[in-house]
């Protein structure tokens, strides 16, 4: 399907008002009273009851072939476990009396002379009628290091196995996913001795009519003949097709389709490859929805974003959408080149949804007409870990901003939700109010509501660090948790503020495909973001400026600099709202001083506070009303690539200098797709890089030219702080969802198009 044909329906229609945070309600926490209760693995909807499936605490039993190291590790863990204490369980909710009750925990077994709990975790689980089934009854798997069992329950209350470990293969000691489809079922093995649960030693589909029979048969070659291919992570029915994802650390991963028919192993259509041409940052799909006609996909590396065993990544994850032909786009994630093109996100939003430790997609459920994305954030590991093997670079990132900051900013599972797949709107970011929900495993929407359920093993004590080290202390949020989302306003109807501006679909899809960020989003705010100082520019980061305004104080700084001293007049062109100027009379009298620019209301302040500064509006600024050599000095502080034309100016700037003037310039080089699609820039001011912009000044015939690359001191740095503040206020309903996302949308969209930040400096050249 055309991307724009979807765009002018979805904009076209009126949208109900999705969940918000505020509409969540905590009904589960604490593990079921139980913090070893970590996982809420499983979740389905049966006979009016929601039923949850939990594995037991994993950080105690963590792949010994894929350590971190640790500072501290997490949680307290009593060695040998108590096998007691693993046993995994099955809690099921009554919404109508809003009640838990247990209905099932794993048996005990003897092994080698030893009693030990068989199940450590149930990790699938469905709702499907079979062959032998009279009606639609539950089905679970479980985890086992004695092999995986499939366990059948009419009631909810009396669980029967209905096969042998591991379907006669001790090695297959858990299976992931239970899909339905064309009155099958299918699952696929995962579990790994020595790779941890997310690989198989069979990586293969396997389908019965009738679980309840216990027969099942493999429906297609081993990894799809991929040997890379070393698990199928998810399976989902789409458009007459069942869908599979794999895990694949050597490539990325792939997604395959089949229509099931004759006789297996089945004839496999490969609809993406090589991590829809990202790579390995694509190793895994993570999750797998369908909404609005088409197949969404949500991305991951094993291990919550980084697989030391393999070496891939840390990285974080994308979103992709296929539709019914095998086309598909890139809605959040990195852009890149692919053999179908260009892709760039079309929501504007980088990889995990702009938050570097949101390392899968992991969960994406449909409620009332919104498609809800959850990610898993191993921003919450940050404090504990000694960063040991982890790339150089990352950790002096993590340096710079420092643990506790990053841990408190970037920690915690996200919760989104889209109407379009174009539109984001954040209902958590938080891990719902603690980083110790580092992941949402499960979601479920159901007649009572939207299910949401939490991964924490945080607990029951964690580690803590204290002036005399580092100490176990009880975790009051340790444990799965449940949350239920209900509209608590029942309106409908009413339009969202996005659809009373998308009133014509054209300009609609327009603003979707080119949205550009508004400047109103933080006007009535950049008086507070710039502290008052009338700034409005990046600034400059790398000299300890602690704020906006301290930044542009050190950018101003560096361009006086590289302006030196100066006889005669000083030029500031297109001052913006007055900051450069203000700043220009701590150094220099009003007198010798003149500033252009469009009419601004803060500059009759200046022009009352400072007798002989000198204002002039509306001026072109290629053909200026100066003449020859009026000017020492010319500074124009970000503003050169947004002119009609870059180079007639920097001509008419090189007329009405004096001999031996100087020009400075902080400026910005976007690529060519930049300046196509951002309407506030002309095409014609494209420069490939910094070597281009010193070529241009020498051609138009300055001399003694420097540029220098400060896009890392200023434009990342600029971004990194704008999101930042954005967060801080949407955490503190400052801003609402629709403000936030606009801004997190130009910060991405901009470090997407911006690819150099450069101070510029050259003279010119004496008579004679």
């Amino acid at each position: 399907m055309p991307t724009q044909t979807l765009i002018k329906h979805e904009a076209s229609r009126i949208p109900r008002r999705g969940l918000t945070l505020n509409d969540f309600t905590q009904i589960a926490i604490r593990g079921f009273g139980d913090a070893r209760n970590s996982y809420p693995h499983s979740m389905a909807w049966f006979d009016g009851y929601l039923y949850v499936g939990t594995t037991r605490d994993n950080l105690c039993l963590v792949n010994a072939r894929n350590p971190l190291k640790m500072n501290c590790w997490p949680v307290r863990c009593t060695s040998p476990p108590d096998p007691q204490e693993l046993r995994a369980q099955i809690w099921r909710y009554d919404p109508r009396v809003e009640k838990w009750e247990m209905v099932h925990i794993s048996p005990m077994i003897m092994r080698n002379g030893k009693e030990e709990m068989r199940d450590i975790g149930y990790r699938g689980m469905a709702v499907f009628q079979g062959k032998s089934d009279g009606r639609p009854v539950l089905y679970l798997s479980s985890w086992s290091a004695t092999g995986s069992r499939f366990i059948r329950s009419e009631d909810g209350r009396s669980f029967t196995d209905v096969s042998e470990p591991g379907l006669g293969h001790p090695s297959m000691v858990c299976f992931r996913t239970l899909q339905a489809f064309n009155g099958r079922l299918y699952t696929s093995p995962v579990g790994r001795a020595g790779h941890g649960p997310n690989e198989a030693e069979l990586p293969v589909i396997l389908e019965t009519d009738d679980p309840a029979g216990g027969q099942w048969r493999t429906v297609n070659h081993l990894g799809f003949g991929h040997p890379g291919n070393l698990g199928i992570f998810e399976m989902t029915a789409f458009n007459g097709y069942l869908y599979a994802g794999t895990l694949n650390p050597a490539t990325g991963f792939e997604l395959w389709k089949t229509r099931a028919e004759s006789s297996p192993p089945y004839t496999w259509t490969r609809v993406l490859t090589s991590g829809a041409y990202r790579g390995i940052d694509n190793e895994g799909v993570a999750s797998l929805f369908v909404f609005n006609g088409a197949l969404y996909v949500g991305t991951g590396i094993a291990g919550g974003g980084y697989n030391r065993y393999h070496k891939v990544g840390p990285a974080a994850s994308e979103v992709i959408r296929v539709y019914p032909d095998d086309t598909w786009e890139l809605l959040v994630g990195a852009p890149r080149v692919t053999p179908e093109g260009f892709k760039i996100p079309l929501s504007g939003l980088g990889p995990g949804f702009n938050n570097f430790f949101n390392g899968y997609t992991w969960r994406m459920c449909v409620h009332e007409e919104w498609l809800y994305v959850a990610t898993y954030n191993w921003g919450c590991f940050l404090p504990f870990l000694t960063f040991e093997g982890f790339p150089e670079a990352l950790v002096q990132q993590i340096q710079k901003v420092g643990v506790e900051e990053l841990t408190l900013r970037s920690g915690g599972c996200e919760l989104w939700r889209t109407r379009d797949g174009i539109h984001w709107h954040p209902v958590s970011l938080d891990g719902f109010g603690t980083p110790f929900n580092f992941g949402i495993r499960n979601m479920s929407s159901t007649p009572s509501g939207l299910f949401v359920g939490t991964a924490n093993p945080f607990g029951p004590l964690v580690g803590v660090k204290t002036e005399s080290g580092w100490k176990y202390q009880p975790n009051p949020r340790g444990g799965c948790e449940i949350w239920i989302g209900k509209k608590k306003n029942q309106e409908r109807g009413t339009e969202s503020p996005l659809a009373q501006k998308q009133k014509d679909p054209e300009r609609a899809a327009m603003r979707i495909v080119h949205r550009q960020f508004d400047r109103e989003f933080y006007a009535d705010r950049v008086d507070d973001f710039y502290e008052k100082s009338d700034f409005d520019q990046m600034g400059y980061w790398e000299d300890g400026a602690q704020s906006a305004r301290q930044a542009c104080e050190h950018l101003m700084d560096r361009l006086l600099k590289l302006l030196g001293p100066v006889s005669g007049r000083i030029l500031d062109v297109d001052c913006g709202r007055g900051g450069s100027t203000r700043y220009l009379i701590r150094k220099l009298p009003p007198q010798r001083i003149t500033a252009t620019g469009y009419r601004n209301p803060l500059w009759r302040n200046l022009e009352r506070e400072q007798p002989g500064l000198s204002f002039i509006h509306h001026m072109d600024t290629a053909d200026m009303d100066f003449p020859d050599g009026t000017f020492g000095g010319i500074l124009c502080v970000e503003r050169a690539g947004f002119f009609p034309h870059r180079a007639s100016f920097l001509k008419e700037a090189f007329r009405i200098l004096q001999p031996g003037g100087r020009l400075v310039l902080a400026d910005t080089l976007y690529s060519r797709t930049g300046e196509l699609t951002d309407w506030s820039r002309n095409k014609g001011n494209y420069l490939r890089d910094v070597n281009a912009y010193h070529t241009l000044l020498e051609k138009i015939g300055f001399s003694e030219v420097q540029v220098i690359d400060a896009t890392r001191e200023c434009a990342e740095s600029y971004h990194r702080y704008i999101s930042r503040t954005a967060l801080d206020r949407f955490r503190a309903r400052e801003i609402d969802t629709e403000v936030f996302n606009g801004i997190m949308s130009h910060v991405n969209r901009s470090l997407l198009n911006l690819r150099y930040y450069v101070l510029a400096a050259a003279t010119k050249h004496m008579a004679g």
